[in-house]
């Protein structure tokens, strides 16, 4: 085929499941695109693989990373509590939601904590009532 002469491919065999986890979590790190969903999704990797190495025994050699992600997942809430695609971008239920996931696996300081409760508040007000779902 034509067009499939030109894609490069790669194999990578192991053993080890905790190495092919390793290798794409930072391939994840290393993802270019710097939208919030990216952002919370970098920040998510590097929490686990430096619990990974941690429980390895290894050194953490992205440490300095952890910070300028979360700083910008805190500066870019919405005022209604909500995450949107982008910086200034409409608030989405989505990204919201997969935001909060990450922010509770970081250290509780004091941002963190406001971070994680306008948020459950804005899924509080952004989600319709359970009732209408249990007819």
């Amino acid at each position: 085929n034509p067009l499939m002469e030109d894609i490069p491919v790669t194999l990578q065999v192991s053993n080890k499941l905790i190495d092919v986890v390793d290798k794409e979590l930072e391939n994840l790190i290393a993802y270019p695109y710097d939208c919030l969903e990216q952002t919370a999704n970098k920040l998510w990797a590097l929490l686990m693989l430096k619990e990974i190495n941690k429980a390895k025994g290894k050194t953490f050699p992205y440490e300095k990373r952890i910070a300028p992600l979360l700083n910008k997942l805190i500066k870019n809430q919405q005022t209604d509590g909500g995450w949107g695609w982008w910086a200034g971008g409409y608030t989405n239920l989505h990204i919201t939601t997969r935001i909060l996931q990450v922010l509770r696996h970081v250290p509780a300081t004091d941002a963190t904590k406001k971070a994680l409760r306008e948020g459950y508040l804005y899924l509080q007000n952004a989600l319709p009532p359970l009732a209408l779902f249990c007819h």
